[in-house]
């Protein structure tokens, strides 16, 4: 996305809090490590099915060089600062356990 314009490397920051967020909010254990091992899963036909029909150019798409880049990027963004951990920990555990979280809280 960087690569074509769609957003540049000022907006890294945000995209990255947006992804923690997304984390936060879409499933019951948050994957806190932003473990990429599924982007391996993806394959040619499914770029071909998938990606293929919703972009502009049908340039060749190095499939392997694609998954190479973006498992780098994210592992390079997605490095938390002990706030978004802190932030992780605790929305996970008020939605585990909010009498947890509500004893923890300083009045």
């Amino acid at each position: 996305m960087i690569k074509f314009g769609i957003f540049d490397e000022s907006e890294a920051e945000m995209l990255k809090k947006c992804v923690i967020f997304y984390a936060a909010i879409s499933a019951k254990n948050i994957n806190k490590t932003f473990d990429t091992s599924a982007i391996d899963s993806i394959t040619q036909q499914k770029v071909k099915r998938d990606l293929l029909p919703v972009i502009k150019t049908k340039d060749d798409f190095e499939l392997k060089t694609a998954k190479k880049l973006v498992k780098e990027y994210i592992k390079n963004l997605m490095v938390l600062t002990k706030e978004e951990k802190e932030f992780l920990d605790r929305f996970e555990m008020v939605n585990t356990c909010p009498i947890c979280y509500l004893m923890m809280r300083p009045f």
